[in-house]
């Protein structure tokens, strides 16, 4: 079973703050958020599920937020962020540990058409037997943006950081906008697939992985002219 459910009302914040959810490897997602409003999580452990150690997967606008809390030894994603139809999602982590699962953290804009909006800050994305970051999109679903900056992202057996457009989702409807961020030793350190753009602003350390996937575009600063 899951270890918290949170199904809410338009307008609600939950907080749940100092837990500790072990699923000895049989739970399946260690918070799945079904509902709308604010989801905070913080000063918190989740570890060995089957599943997700979060699975947002919010049926309204909605907010989370994720700071100072590890998840470990999870089957799928470390944090799933995903919906369908018209739902607009902001998720915020900082201080998050994520290691040792499946993948790290995927936010997914399949069967979605609004925007959804990731800021990972001060974190660690280590361990995983899969890609790091992921932000993916799909033809005719929503833009998906993630800022990315001030983490490390290393060890992974996949991808460091992934911007997917997939099926021919169109330019810029996943972007991941890197910067002052160590990503090393994984499999790839960054990379697009199909329209995905990573776009970096030039102050990340990005070496070491078994192909880097350097250079990357400068995001385009004041004037058009690229921040170094």
């Amino acid at each position: 079973m899951n270890g918290i459910v949170v199904n809410t009302p338009v307008g609600s914040s939950v907080h749940l703050r100092g837990i500790s959810i072990n699923g000895v490897g049989n739970g399946l997602d260690g918070v799945r958020m079904i509902g709308q409003g604010q989801l905070h999580i913080e000063d918190s452990n989740i570890e060995r599920m089957a599943g997700n150690g979060v699975e947002f997967l919010a049926n309204g606008n909605s907010e989370l937020y994720i700071t100072n809390t590890r998840i470990a030894e999870t089957g799928a994603e470390g944090v799933l962020i995903k919906t369908t139809g018209a739902v607009g999602i902001n998720a915020i982590l900082s201080r998050v540990e994520i290691t040792n699962s499946a993948s790290g953290i995927l936010i997914d804009g399949t069967g979605n058409t609004v925007a959804m909006n990731l800021t990972l800050t001060n974190s660690l994305i280590s361990g995983n037997t899969g890609n790091g970051v992921v932000v993916k999109s799909v033809a005719a679903a929503s833009p998906v943006r993630a800022t990315i900056t001030g983490n490390t992202i290393s060890a992974n057996a996949g991808t460091g950081v992934n911007a997917n457009g997939a099926a021919a989702s169109g330019n810029g409807s996943a972007i991941a906008f890197l910067g002052g961020s160590t990503i090393f030793g994984n499999v790839t350190g960054v990379s697009n697939t199909g329209s995905g753009a990573v776009q970096s602003f030039k102050n990340n350390m990005i070496s070491g992985n078994l192909t880097d996937g350097t250079p990357l575009t400068a995001f385009p600063g004041p004037g058009g002219t690229p921040l170094q």
